[in-house]
């Protein structure tokens, strides 16, 4: 019995191998619109990410029918902040989202070069967008304070980031992975104090259908 459980097995190793390298068929270009919020309660900050997911898919002309190469791009985003009950007495306001494939964690596989332009567009303030995991993944940031208008929308229109190439198997969606950052600066007579936390997706939106029509 053990025999043909290990045949078995090699063969679906030889036919996935196969429909690796024999040449791939385009099976064409999707785009869809995604919006997504993060927040969380008694936090001063709601972030809103959107703009369109393009993906162009590849599957091995020997089609399993569970193969897909998926090449993401990210195109017109938009980061947007709306205000809570809990930003009263809130000076400044830090914001920002990273897009990636599910492959890069993006945060902690900074080259030197990557962390260096990421820390001074930190410093720096206001609109930025910083390209990272070897052009594989997009910050998104804005900062906003009490003497400006809260309620801000950044975008970045015409603009195109590129999100990966990945292999997927057996999966009828691919997903960008999201990390939102807020950074919450308070005053209370001569103290000032800064929170900062990562915010959680109310509902995960930048996922692409893969299943053929």
């Amino acid at each position: 019995m053990k025999r043909w459980w290990a045949l078995g097995g090699a063969v679906a190793l030889v036919v996935l191998v196969v429909a690796l390298v024999v040449p791939v068929r385009y099976e064409g270009t999707t785009t869809v619109s995604a919006v997504e919020v993060a927040a969380e309660e008694g936090v001063c900050g709601q972030v809103t990410s959107s703009g369109d997911l393009e993906i162009q898919r590849t599957t091995p002309l020997i089609d399993l029918g569970v193969l897909t190469r998926v090449k993401a791009t990210l195109v017109d985003p938009v980061l947007a902040l709306a205000g809570t009950d809990d930003c009263s007495d809130v000076d400044r306001v830090s914001y920002g989202v990273t897009l990636s494939p599910a492959t890069c964690e993006a945060l902690n596989q900074m080259s030197a070069t990557e962390l260096s332009e990421f820390e001074n567009a930190r410093s720096d303030g206001g609109i930025a967008a910083v390209v990272l995991c070897e052009g594989e993944a997009v910050v998104l940031m804005n900062e906003t304070w009490k003497d400006e208008p809260f309620e801000m929308t950044s975008s970045w229109d015409d603009h195109r980031f590129y999100l990966g190439s990945d292999l997927v198997v057996n999966e009828p969606q691919w997903c960008a992975a999201t990390e939102y950052w807020l950074e919450v600066t308070s005053s209370e007579g001569a103290a000032v104090s800064t929170e900062s936390r990562f915010l959680e997706p109310v509902v995960s939106t930048w996922c692409i259908d893969l299943v053929a029509p």
